[in-house]
């Protein structure tokens, strides 16, 4: 399974960042980013894409860009790379540890060791 995509939409209320909307298409996230920046020019908004990989369970955010006003309408631009997240929990994902993948890895093979010491 290939990573899925998402791309949420954050306005700042007070200190926090809140999810107000999320895309599946970046184009339609940044249309709607644009068009609440246009329409409330004091507005704090970013848009952070969301890559979360099934396989793992992890997801990475990047955000895409922020607008944050800082002085009458003057907005600036930032962009950087979100730290990855913990695993968030996917419907019946197992979760093993670092040591039992190990045990496991070991287990399969001493038996293909064995399967091969009976031919």
């Amino acid at each position: 399974m290939s990573p899925t995509l998402t791309y949420e939409l954050h306005v700042l209320r007070g200190q926090d960042w809140i999810i107000d909307r999320v895309y599946e298409s970046r184009d339609d996230a940044v249309r709607e980013a644009r068009a609440l920046v246009a329409g409330n020019p004091q507005a704090s908004v970013q848009l952070v894409e969301e890559r979360f990989d099934p396989l793992t369970g992890n997801s990475q955010e990047t955000v895409l860009f922020r607008v944050q006003p800082v002085d009458k309408g003057a907005a600036t631009f930032k962009r950087r790379p979100s730290p990855p997240r913990p695993a968030r929990p996917a419907g019946g994902g197992i979760k093993l540890s670092p040591a039992v993948v190990t045990a496991l890895a070991v287990a399969v093979a001493f038996g293909a060791g064995l399967l091969v010491g009976l031919r």
